[in-house]
């Protein structure tokens, strides 16, 4: 499995990105003024797949590993983010902090990263980026969101004033067989803002 091989601080990273990429609501949300910086708290669901080339010449199959799980995400008008991991049973997986210039994640046994920002928190964690700090404007925008870093992004389902209500990130966008692939999916089930 993917998360005992990272490490729990790592697990913890890989649980926190794939709560940022996609969210989904079973509430009908008030619309912030179109000006508004994305503020609000956002709670649903996570899937993450994780796609690894063959180890050795042994091997021929690509490996596939999946996490899914709970989140919730908030971000305040001051840039505050907080974004917190729980497994499907309602354990709590990570919670990962950001301030302008600052970001840390605290796995579920209390090791700790920090970095500056969340995505390079990520990078640092996994070996790559994931576009973290770009979420709360993609679930509140009504517009297609566009990757970003080797990520493309398309909304499944909006919501009815078109906000998304799902969203799937896959990266990279240029899909050779030989790399390594991810992809996100997030599923608002209830937000506020």
């Amino acid at each position: 499995m993917v998360l005992a091989r990272l490490g729990s601080a790592a697990a913890g990273a890989v649980l926190g990105v794939a709560c940022v990429a996609t969210l989904s609501s079973c509430t009908t949300p008030q619309a912030p003024p179109a000006s508004a910086p994305a503020s609000g708290l956002w709670t649903g669901r996570f899937a993450l797949t994780l796609t690894l080339p063959p180890s050795d010449q042994t091997a021929q199959q690509e490996k596939v590993e999946r996490v899914q799980g709970r989140f919730t995400l908030s971000r305040s008008l001051a840039g505050h983010l907080a974004l917190d991991l729980f497994s499907p049973f309602g354990q709590t997986l990570a919670q990962a902090r950001s301030d302008p210039g600052a970001a840390t994640l605290t796995t579920h046994d209390g090791r700790q990263l920090a970095a500056a920002d969340p995505d390079t928190l990520i990078e640092q964690a996994l070996g790559w980026r994931l576009p973290v700090s770009q979420l709360p404007e993609w679930l509140v925008s009504r517009a297609q969101p566009t990757g970003d870093g080797g990520w493309r992004v398309r909304v499944e389902d909006r919501f009815a004033d078109g906000r998304p209500r799902t969203l799937q990130a896959d990266w990279p966008t240029d899909v050779r067989g030989d790399a390594r692939r991810l992809r996100l999916r997030v599923i608002v089930d209830g937000e506020t803002g």
